[in-house]
């Protein structure tokens, strides 16, 4: 009769005709010697211990045993067993869950903007079988309706955490035309949490029906807001393009029907300052505009072969020159695209002359850059230097910026006053028109009031500091006499006291409002935990609120102003400062968490697109409008810190060329 095969099972299985316990694969029987019968003893299989083990007592101490051999190959481990995690260095016990797996793979998708046919791809499936062979592989069907789901998942999330926080939101937008001909309107919500920390969200990447009226946008933004359940909002920054004139106008009316604004919205528009350099830079640049285009037909004549481009790296090492860049060509309706041709194109001179007399092409397809225009390029790059570092600290969205809006605009006013007076006729030509342009759009008496009141609030200036830079800035007008100047100033001061004056009101009404309903909870509370009735609770709670508050007879906003000037230092974090000094200025610090968080430049919205690009490529331009939208929003919802860089710089690419 053949022998019966003994049948294993997990490690709660039972030995006898109920079958064998898997420690078994790893111990031997080990028979007493006089006797020849087990009594208990089990040798392990790969150390050779010798463990007593009797069938009255169970396999345990043999399962102890397993899991402490030192001698057990890594196969036979158990998979359940404390790891060491190669990415966080943590000690973790880890299972394969096939739903946790699907789900880090959406997010990878949406995060690293992957295609979803990457599932079905056959090195996909090769990497998955090496890593992971459990993981059963899914379809790019699946995969999309996983992206939709963590979208909404994480949307739920923003939704929950904004309806239950107090903050005042600010909000930036702007349009894009997509590959398939599409305009998408972005809207981008910015706010200080709860910790002090500023966060900026993508709330709405929605396609708007032709025409793009200002009514149209004005009501697509408000729907918006509805959806989302934002019911206070401090400012909107937009470019100056017509359309966007008459959607603020038509969506301030909109939310002040539902007392969504402070002061009726009073300054509620904030104009992108980085528009506003863009169009006062442009307008001046247009003087020097024969020179740029010898420039730009130069650069492109270079970049335009293989041939010409080795032609002119050889004249780069006949001259000695060791700049490692090469020419770039700008994009004609971006000035800060021109300024970085320009930069690229000043260490090379003596390489184009060099190319003037080897390459006769050159000479008669491009009207050759001569010395006179090489001397207003150089004029032209050190004078839109100021401008492009300028953009470069405004176009921010991670740190405050609001405070330094006033600073930043008055020495642009400052650096065009000097230039007017330059020897050049071309430069001095060219910034009467950007001064011309600089004033229509940035003229100090007719500034947005909130970057005002955001610069008062900085600890390190307060009024004493404005009060001195607006003197400073009037001195450079020849028509005002000094007590004219004095008058000026006094009622400049007078009247960014009153503003700030009114807003703290607001403030000051909603605090006091958002104080009952907290004590109206307590009292609740209280009722319920001693069983007191709710009316005598209520008596003496407000007793004590009301004799707190007649102590404190000076407002928190004229106690801010009397205290002293905080010091400067390196790495002032000013949000930091305001948090710290949250319950010695009540109101005030709600009010300047909330003026932080304003964005001078519309760059955040802008972003947007950049990843949108990406995400709607020429190869992708089947995806709908709603998944378009899920990809973008969710990406940045997902993403922690700043952005990912996607596209490697052509400086890492030339050291790794240079390694391989």
């Amino acid at each position: 009769m053949p022998e019966k095969k003994q049948k294993l099972c997990g490690k709660s299985g039972l030995s006898g005709h109920h079958g064998r316990s898997e420690v078994w694969n790893y111990f031997d029987k080990v028979n007493d010697e006089e006797t020849k019968k087990w009594l208990g003893n089990c040798k392990c299989k790969f150390c050779g211990k010798v463990i007593y083990s009797p069938t009255a007592i169970g396999t345990n101490k043999l399962w102890s045993h397993r899991d402490k051999c030192k001698e057990l190959p890594a196969e036979l481990r158990d998979k359940s067993q404390a790891t060491i995690s190669l990415f966080t260095g943590a000690l973790s016990s880890w299972k394969f869950d096939q739903d946790k797996s699907r789900k880090a793979l959406a997010r990878m998708i949406i995060i690293d903007e992957l295609p979803f046919c990457i599932v079905e791809k056959a090195g996909f499936k090769a990497f998955c079988s090496e890593v992971q062979p459990k993981f059963h592989l899914i379809s790019r069907q699946t995969i999309t309706k996983d992206c939709y789901e963590i979208f909404f998942e994480e949307k739920e999330k923003l939704r929950t955490y904004l309806s239950e926080s107090s903050t005042r939101v600010c909000l930036t937008s702007d349009m894009w035309t997509s590959i398939q001909n599409l305009g998408y309107l972005v809207l981008t919500a910015h706010f200080v949490d709860k910790n002090w920390i500023l966060r900026k969200k993508i709330i709405n990447f929605y396609v708007v029906p032709h025409p793009h009226k200002g009514e149209v946008i004005a009501k697509v933004i408000e729907s918006c807001l509805l959806e989302w359940g934002l019911d206070k909002i401090m400012t909107i920054t937009l470019d100056n393009a017509r359309n966007n004139d008459t959607c603020v106008d038509d969506l301030k009316k909109r939310l002040n029907k539902r007392n969504m604004l402070l002061l009726g919205g009073e300054f509620f528009r904030v104009r992108c300052l980085a528009h506003v350099i863009n169009l006062v830079v442009r307008a001046g640049i247009d003087e020097m505009k024969e020179t740029i285009k010898r420039l730009r037909r130069s650069v492109k004549y270079v970049r335009s072969s293989p041939s010409r481009l080795q032609m002119f790296k050889k004249c780069i090492e006949e001259e000695k020159i060791t700049c490692k860049r090469i020419v770039c060509l700008d994009v004609k309706t971006r000035w800060n695209s021109t300024y970085l041709m320009i930069d690229s194109a000043l260490p090379f001179e003596k390489a184009f002359d060099r190319l003037e007399e080897q390459d006769p092409s050159y000479v008669s397809e491009c009207d050759v850059i001569g010395s006179k225009d090489w001397a207003n390029l150089k004029s032209l790059h050190a004078f839109l230097e100021e401008f492009y570092l300028l953009t470069t600290r405004i176009s921010g969205s991670h740190y405050v910026s609001s405070h330094t809006y006033f600073d930043e605009i008055s020495n642009v006013k400052v650096l065009l006053t000097r230039e007017l007076s330059n020897l050049d006729v071309n430069r001095c030509t060219m910034t009467m028109k950007m001064n011309e342009k600089f004033d229509f759009y940035c003229d100090v008496d007719k500034l947005n009031p909130i970057f005002l009141a955001s610069l008062v609030l900085d600890p390190r200036n307060k009024t004493e500091y404005l009060e001195l830079w607006y003197d400073k800035l009037l001195e450079y007008d020849p028509l005002l006499s000094v007590a004219g100047r004095k008058v000026k100033v006094e009622k400049f001061i007078k009247s960014v006291k009153l503003f700030m004056s009114r807003l703290y009101e607001c403030y000051r009404v909603e605090t006091t409002a958002l104080a009952d309903g907290q004590s109206t909870k307590l009292v609740h509370d209280l009722t319920k935990k001693d069983g007191k009735t709710g009316s005598d609770l209520k008596f003496e709670i407000r007793a004590k609120l009301k004799r707190k508050s007649t102590i404190d007879v000076t407002s928190d906003l004229d106690r801010y102003f009397n205290d002293g000037i905080e010091e400067e230092s390196e790495n002032f974090d000013i949000l930091g400062w305001w948090r710290g000094k949250a319950s010695n200025y009540r109101a005030v610090s709600i009010m300047a968490r909330d003026i932080f968080s304003i964005p001078i430049t519309s760059v955040a919205s802008e972003s947007a697109f950049s990843s949108a690009g990406r995400v709607l490529d020429p190869f992708r331009s089947s995806l709908t409008p709603k998944l378009v939208e899920c990809l973008v929003c969710a990406q940045d919802w997902l993403r922690s810190g700043p952005l990912v860089e996607v596209e490697e710089q052509f400086d890492q690419l030339v050291e790794i060329e240079k390694i391989s």
